[in-house]
């Protein structure tokens, strides 16, 4: 949605209060973009500042501010465990950087045995970082 203030060129209603805009008074304008059965539609809302200033308030009112530790959730493994799961990621994209480049190379079609040796070993690490904190979730798309 795209919000901005501009000045009444004629009298609306205000969305929050269904009180008259007056003209060439200060209003937020908004518009929102939306795909509905195949067609693009804009629709437009107008607020009085104070209003759209109250919905505001009244909107974190009603959903308090908490808060949340930024980044990825750590596992909580212990230094070992978490070195080893490391080792094995790094190793698993060395594999993952190696298909890619034979499959850019000249010669793809006569590769594919490599290919085929690789991406199994891919699975077998893919079982070992398992029992080291599960796969990434990436991973299971």
């Amino acid at each position: 949605m795209d919000v901005w203030m501009t000045w009444t060129k004629r009298k609306t209603k205000c969305k929050y209060c269904e009180q008259p805009i007056i003209t060439a008074t200060p209003m937020v304008t908004g518009r929102l973009y939306k795909k509905a059965a195949g067609k693009n539609i804009s629709l437009r809302f107008y607020w009085h500042p104070q209003c759209w200033l109250e919905q505001g308030i009244n909107y974190l009112s009603l959903h308090p501010y908490t808060a949340t530790g930024r980044g990825r959730k750590k596992l909580g493994l212990e230094p070992a465990a978490k070195r080893q799961r490391y080792l094995l990621l790094r190793r698993h994209a060395a594999l993952t950087q190696r298909i890619w480049r034979i499959k850019e190379g000249k010669g793809f079609p006569d590769n594919v045995l490599k290919i085929i040796g690789l991406e199994a070993g891919q699975k077998e690490l893919a079982a070992q970082i398992e029992l080291v904190g599960g796969i990434p979730k990436k991973w299971k798309r």
